[in-house]
C-alpha cells in the first residue's frame, strides 16, 4: 500500500495503539484486540480496509493482528 494517508482515520490511530500494546505484550504480531470501543464510522473504515462487511466485523467483536497484517501485506 503506497498511500499512507489512508491510515490517517481515527479508526487506524486507535487500532495501531492497541496493536502496539499487544506487540509489546507478546513481543511479536499475534493475538487479538477488542473492537468494543470503536464507533460505527471507525468500524466501517476498518471493515473497508479488510474487505469484509461491517456485520461480519462487528459480529466478531475483535480483530486478530495476524489478519490485519496479512491484509496489509497483500495490499502492498
Amino acid at each position: 500500500m503506497n498511500n499512507v494517508k489512508a491510515f490517517n482515520h481515527s479508526a487506524f490511530k486507535k487500532l495501531f495503539q492497541l496493536f502496539k500494546k499487544k506487540y509489546y505484550s507478546y513481543g511479536e504480531m499475534r493475538g487479538t484486540v477488542s473492537l468494543k470501543d470503536f464507533n460505527m464510522d471507525e468500524l466501517e473504515e476498518i471493515a473497508g480496509f479488510l474487505g469484509v462487511s461491517l456485520a461480519s466485523l462487528t459480529s466478531k467483536s475483535s480483530l486478530s493482528l495476524k489478519m490485519f497484517d496479512e491484509k496489509l501485506k497483500s495490499s502492498a
